[in-house]
């Protein structure tokens, strides 16, 4: 009986070690996919802008995360002058047993666009790949891609706009609790 309450209790402090709460900052280059649709007329518009994103989550086991994020995509130029929100929920699989490890995941949420009066709002779903580097217990570094397809759009005097999707590379780090 001893000996496998010791067992569980060292499996306790082996998972304790493994999972624990996390936050996290990225930096990276999106590229926003928008459509309007003008008198039955398409119109394609590509931007390039820096994006920003913060995340809290919490690491499950040594290969799997879970989290929340807010990811900012910059204002620029014409055709998309203003900046937009994406609001999610993620889903990491970390390979492997190494420091390095590939991972793939799932997101889940929701996309604002504002320009004064005009807003293009919806869900926005896709998936990331990338690699995370331990370098220790508590820090580490994450380099990827995320491809979100977004339904955002708004109607107005017949006429449609939509957001398309959002491509980012980014970096970033993390720090576990």
């Amino acid at each position: 009986m001893k000996k496998v309450a010791l067992f569980g209790l060292l499996s306790v402090a082996v998972m304790a070690n493994e999972s624990g709460l996390y936050v996290g900052a990225e930096v990276g280059s999106a590229r926003t996919n928008a459509t309007d649709n003008i008198s039955g007329v398409a119109y394609h518009y590509t931007s390039n802008r820096v994006s920003e994103a913060v995340n809290a989550g919490y690491y499950l086991n040594d290969n799997g995360r879970a989290y929340v994020a807010y990811q900012h995509v910059g204002g620029g130029s014409s055709p998309i002058p203003k900046s937009s929100n994406i609001y999610s929920v993620g889903y990491d699989y970390l390979l492997g047993t190494s420091s390095l490890k590939p991972f793939v995941g799932a997101i889940i949420g929701y996309s604002t666009y504002e320009d004064g009066y005009f807003k293009v709002n919806g869900m926005a779903y896709g998936a990331q790949v990338g690699v995370d580097y331990k370098i220790n217990n508590n820090i580490s570094v994450d380099a990827g891609y995320r491809y979100l397809s977004s339904s955002a759009e708004a109607t107005y005097s017949g006429d449609k706009s939509t957001i398309d999707s959002f491509q980012t590379f980014f970096a970033g780090a993390n720090y576990k609790f």
